[in-house]
């Protein structure tokens, strides 16, 4: 969608009503409130604007490299003028991400790079122009591994082999002034639905064999198949590979994708897990964890207007959500809109009172949207911990001990909430855990909220083995995972 048309839709959508379920909630009352994309029932993933990060997919081109003689009369072709010229723009112009070829790689990273992207591209191009055993051998493995599309193009005049020509094939001219109905079948098949581009024969004979899963006739040993492969997948990498095998077998269950997405971002591939929600058609995209998790990815990535979005629309289908809740309010609070935050906390705290994140988070920000008067804020801290005292279950948990140091400090026992640190660094609290706590405090202590002690208690956080050794992916409390041991039983 061109960007001019995009704005207008955007505008088109806003409204400066509550955001959460029409009611008069001042969550999202703000001079300039974001879009209200659940109007129609969609949000921004649905409706297609969050290019480039979701884009079509990528391409990747085996053709011959240069300048080859192309005829028998020893007429020459230059590929890569073709390739840079027509090729690659043309698809990028039609939203795919990426396209690409191998002439500008290395020989070291020839072979396993050009069979991983054999695998995992989307849509590979062949040209078929000259008798090249690269190309037929790269298109072979193509078809052989991978159930994606291939599109076969070929010179006008070009002797294809005996076995590629019962396939469909574009022919293009030599003649760039010859080339525009060339130009206007690739873009129709660049504009195919995925898993439409092309028939496989191979994929077809494998089929037939029992060696690939037929997706109609074997949809339950392709969730059993998938399933299996998330569980075997051991890096990045292998869970990249997964998805490109999964992503032509549609539709696929929403709780496997869900799965799938959440091992991505576990390795804090955000992009790759919103592209597998990006997949899920039709009724599915009614589900609230689905909305949810976008949201969290597209947070992630930093776009928080469609993350807004998506945390609305999941709670316009699960109004009691309060994972949803507690995502939207730490969205609102890196924002820095504390008003809209705190009722986030403070609906979610109301909904599972039990939850430390919710109750922590819900002081804090009563105290920063009554800087003039902390006596709600200060009520909150001492109530939850008064909770956490009579708790025997909080004993040996780091994170509840870091929420009981923040609440000393807010209530001015530095020395307890010096004491709490140790304890907490003391039964392995993890080093996100302790630039959390670190970083409130430091949020406080910069809107005038006992300033001094803040900067010397977070500071103090922030000095504890093991702060630079926080692992990639690894979730902190200030992003909501509500395992157990962030409830106080």
């Amino acid at each position: 969608m061109a960007v001019g048309a995009a704005a207008k839709l955007r505008h088109e959508f806003t409204r400066s009503s509550g955001i959460l379920d029409g009611s008069s909630s001042e969550i999202g009352r703000r001079p300039n409130p974001a879009p209200a994309w659940s109007q129609l029932g969609r949000s921004p993933v649905e409706h297609g604007l969050l290019s480039p990060l979701v884009s079509r997919g990528r391409i990747f081109v085996v053709m011959p490299f240069g300048v080859k003689p192309s005829t028998p009369n020893g007429e020459e072709h230059d590929f890569d003028d073709f390739y840079n010229q027509i090729l690659r723009p043309v698809a990028r112009a039609e939203g795919w991400g990426s396209c690409e070829s191998m002439s500008s790689w290395s020989r070291a990273r020839l072979i396993h790079q050009a069979i991983r992207e054999l695998y995992a591209a989307d849509l590979v191009v062949a040209d078929l122009s000259l008798p090249n055993g690269n190309v037929y051998y790269e298109l072979g493995v193509r078809q052989a591994i991978s159930p994606g599309g291939t599109l076969l193009i070929a010179l006008e005049g070009a002797s294809l082999p005996f076995d590629l020509v019962t396939q469909r094939v574009l022919f293009y001219s030599k003649d760039p002034a010859r080339r525009h109905t060339f130009v206007e079948n690739y873009r129709a098949v660049l504009r195919l639905p995925p898993g439409t581009h092309s028939d496989n024969p191979v994929k077809t004979a494998f089929e037939s064999l029992g060696l690939f899963p037929d997706p109609v006739a074997d949809a339950a040993s392709i969730e059993r198949e998938f399933e299996a492969k998330i569980a075997r997948a051991k890096n990045a990498e292998q869970l990249v590979a997964v998805w490109h095998w999964a992503k032509e077998y549609r539709p696929l269950p929403v709780g496997t994708l869900l799965a799938l997405a959440q091992r991505l971002a576990d390795v804090s591939d955000y992009e790759t897990a919103l592209r597998v929600l990006t997949s899920v058609p039709g009724q599915a995209a009614k589900d609230y964890e689905l909305h949810r998790q976008r949201g969290f990815y597209l947070r992630h990535l930093e776009q928080f207007e469609a993350a807004e979005a998506e945390f609305r629309r999941a709670l316009e289908l699960n109004p009691g959500d309060p994972e949803t809740l507690g995502m939207l309010g730490g969205l609102y609070k890196r924002l820095r809109h504390y008003p809209e935050a705190l009722e986030c906390y403070k609906r979610g705290a109301l909904l599972a009172p039990a939850l430390l994140y919710m109750r922590v988070n819900q002081a804090a920000m009563a105290i920063l949207t009554s800087p003039g008067d902390v006596t709600r804020g200060i009520e909150l801290y001492r109530s939850l911990k008064e909770d956490i005292d009579n708790r025997p279950q909080a004993v040996g948990d780091g994170w509840a001990a870091l929420v009981r140091a923040e609440a000393n400090f807010a209530l001015g026992r530095f020395d307890e909430a010096r004491k709490d640190v140790a304890k907490a660094v003391s039964v392995g609290a993890r080093p996100l855990d302790l630039r959390s706590a670190a970083d409130q405090i430091s949020l406080l202590g910069e809107f005038g909220f006992r300033s001094v002690e803040a900067d010397v208690l977070a500071t103090h956080l922030r000095d504890e083995p093991g702060m630079g050794l926080a692992v990639i992916g690894e979730q902190s409390p200030a992003e909501p995972s509500f395992s157990p041991r962030l409830i106080i039983r």
